[in-house]
């Protein structure tokens, strides 16, 4: 297995405190988060709403998120899906929505 298929698969993404973390959907996909701990919203494009809410619920690794979006990135192959996965995650752990862990 290449180092960084290993690398997607051992590292575990969750939402640290889910139960301070409101979420709401609208019709087009995206979302609006309310953190209770920071006090900031933030708009959310569709792709990293839906993976906020799967995180919200139990920790993923990339790999799991892709399987679970499988259908947002079809049309990708799967390193570029999996590149695009990382890069939200990034941008959620930058403003403090999800956290992750060396598994």
């Amino acid at each position: 297995m290449p180092e960084r298929e290993r690398e997607h698969k051992s590292i575990q993404w969750t939402v640290p405190s889910s139960d301070s973390i409101l979420l709401r959907v609208w019709d087009d996909g995206l979302t609006v988060v309310y953190n209770d701990v920071s006090g900031d919203t933030h708009l959310l494009s569709p792709v990293a709403g839906e993976i906020l809410c799967l995180l919200k619920s139990v920790s993923h690794s990339s790999e799991s998120l892709l399987l679970e979006l499988e259908e947002a990135f079809s049309a990708q192959d799967k390193q570029s899906a999996l590149d695009a996965i990382e890069t939200v995650l990034s941008e959620l752990e930058n403003i403090n929505l999800v956290s992750s862990a060396q598994n």
